[in-house]
């Protein structure tokens, strides 16, 4: 018997097991699986080699709005003239200033921004945009080269992955950080190109990309961890020329009050967003410094969920429930300290689905394996709900023992309460509430002084006005109570009047709870026609008469209409007998 329930627990983490290898080689949930592993970028130093040169807020008051004039950005590539390279990410629409082109030419290191406007393609295969917007013809052949800026985030709009070429009219066009590398640092004459392989080779480096040409950028922290500098602080000189010598230098928009060029990436995690020029920035240190990403392979991946699905399986055959829980916990520690390995030696794994397949595979064996078991609770819920509704019966009889003028009231109140409200249309958990409410609604007299609540004769105002109090003691006990949370509209308002003057919080109309005038109204009746110490009891018909008179007083009027139509049919009557 053990070794056939072993046998089907493990076909059934099996089964879990091959559902999610297949939604993993199906890329299914794939938004969910990229966001999974996006906690992995962490901090690492970002060196000294890139700098940011920031057209922030600052830097817009000295100017003024943008665009600047050309002449502008022409003093400040003369300011950056110790820099190994430029990139500028921003895309000049039209001539301007001959002193730009000027510096352009002269400094013979910088190269300048293209946007290529780019879309999806399902087949694999070099992008090609559907246009390309660049510089005039003048500043492309004053600059040292084009790159384009722009990218395609993910389905989730992260920005994750670059396409490091895509196909221009007559060649392949490289992004900014790739073209830097190629034409200034590496100085190579070869225009980039994707190999069978999987890789774009530049100079000495071959970088991996996906079947789209696409880098996974390895992003050094969140925003601000390169160091930046205001433009206007290094126009103006504050910033030596010599921070610039022999640096990658970016230029771009950047703590802009307005937002101006922001991306989500994975390391903002939600908060602040990312500057496209230091997405830019991220690019190259991914290329320069190699911290390449690949991701793990499909092959890899399905052996791993596999894995973790028969051993959620074996875990609750060998350890059960309780046990078994800290072990799954102490595999997926595991696992995820394996991530965090191999994610540091430059491969993506995937968190996400060996991560379900290994827990739901234990969660589903587990329902599985305790139908039985959750047939036998839910049994035992009813009984103990049982329980709890005589006990409270048991304290309605206390109460009314305590209380010799209304014995026999709270269960003949309850019954009928039920059959008004039953006539109204209340039905299921709202009628069990109900119930719980009328047989609960004097609990509060519990906190009533017995000279009080025993006296035979009339209430002076003052001792009215302690009694009034029962409601509010009633609440006060109960609110703190979940189970009995639900019997609170009868308990706390059952004394409130249709025309507001009841008590304790003076309500009115439909604000009283539909459960509260219905039990007033059963209240008032058993009152009437029951006797009490101080008077005889009324016959029905006085009874009637006294609740048809407060109409629109005391009591709702549909609620009377209700109670008065079963009571003419002969339905307002005690299912069992009650004292």
């Amino acid at each position: 018997m053990r070794r056939k329930t072993f046998l089907r627990e493990i076909i059934l983490a099996l089964v879990v097991g091959i559902l999610f290898a297949t939604a993993r080689a199906g890329n299914l949930f794939n938004s969910l699986r990229l966001r999974s592993t996006d906690f992995l970028h962490g901090d690492v130093s970002s060196g000294n080699e890139i700098i940011i040169v920031a057209i922030d807020d600052a830097s817009v008051d000295q100017y003024g709005a943008w665009p600047w004039s050309h002449d502008i950005h022409a003093r400040l590539i003369g300011k950056l003239d110790q820099a190994r390279v430029i990139g500028i990410d921003i895309l000049f629409d039209e001539v301007g200033d001959p002193v730009f082109l000027d510096a352009l030419g002269e400094s013979d290191n910088v190269v300048l921004a293209q946007i290529g406007v780019l879309s999806e393609r399902s087949a694999p295969g070099i992008i090609t945009p559907q246009a390309i917007l660049t510089p005039p013809t003048e500043f492309i052949r004053s600059a040292k080269s084009t790159g384009f800026v722009n990218a395609l985030p993910d389905s989730d709009s992260i920005t994750r992955r670059i396409p490091l070429i895509i196909q221009g009219k007559d060649q392949v066009e490289a992004a900014m950080g790739l073209e830097m590398l190629r034409c200034c640092l590496y100085q190579s004459s070869a225009l980039p190109v994707m190999t069978k392989y999987g890789f774009i080779n530049i100079g000495p480096v071959q970088i991996p990309v996906d079947p789209w040409g696409r880098m996974t950028i390895n992003y050094v922290g969140e925003p601000g961890t390169f160091p930046v500098f205001s433009y206007v602080d290094v126009l103006s000189g504050a910033i030596h020329p010599d921070t610039f010598k022999n640096k990658i230098v970016f230029i771009g928009q950047m703590n802009l009050a307005g937002g101006g060029d922001l991306h989500d990436v994975p390391v903002s995690r939600g908060k602040t967003k990312m500057a496209g020029v230091e997405i830019q920035a991220n690019i190259i240190h991914t290329i320069l410094y190699q911290r390449f990403l690949v991701e793990q392979s499909l092959v890899t991946n399905i052996a791993i969920i596999l894995l973790m699905s028969v051993l959620g399986g074996w875990i609750l055959m060998q350890l059960r429930f309780l046990w078994g829980i800290p072990l799954i916990l102490v595999i997926e520690g595991v696992y995820l300290l394996y991530a965090f390995f191999t994610f540091d030696r430059g491969i993506l794994p995937d968190i996400l689905f060996p991560s379900l397949s290994l827990g739901i595979s234990y969660v589903v064996a587990i329902a599985v394996d305790n139908v039985t078991l959750f047939r036998n609770l839910r049994k035992k819920h009813t009984e103990l709900i049982e329980t709890y509704d005589t006990t409270l019966e048991g304290w309605a009889l206390a109460l009314d023992l305590r209380d010799h003028e209304t014995q026999g009231h709270t269960l003949r109140v309850t019954e009928l309460t039920v059959l008004l409200a039953e006539e109204m249309g209340i039905k299921g958990e709202e009628l069990t509430y109900i119930r719980r409410g009328a047989i609960l609604h004097d609990i509060g007299k519990i906190g009533v002084p017995d000279e009080i609540l025993r006296k035979a004769s009339k209430l002076t105002e003052k001792e009215m006005i302690i009694m009034s109090q029962h409601p509010t003691f009633g609440w006060q006990m109960l609110s703190q109570i979940n189970f009995l949370k639900s019997a609170l509209p009868i308990v706390y308002h059952h004394h409130e009047k249709w025309d507001g003057t009841g008590y304790p919080l003076g309500l009115k109309g439909n604000n009283i709870p539909l459960a509260a005038r219905i039990f007033a109204v059963i209240d008032v009746w058993d009152a009437l026609i029951n006797e009490r110490p101080y008077r005889v009891a009324l016959s029905e018909e006085e009874a009637l008469a006294i609740i048809s008179k407060d109409v629109g007083t005391h009591f709702d009027p549909i609620v009377v209409a209700a109670f008065l139509k079963i009571y003419r049919q002969g339905n307002l009557v005690l299912r069992e007998q009650v004292p």
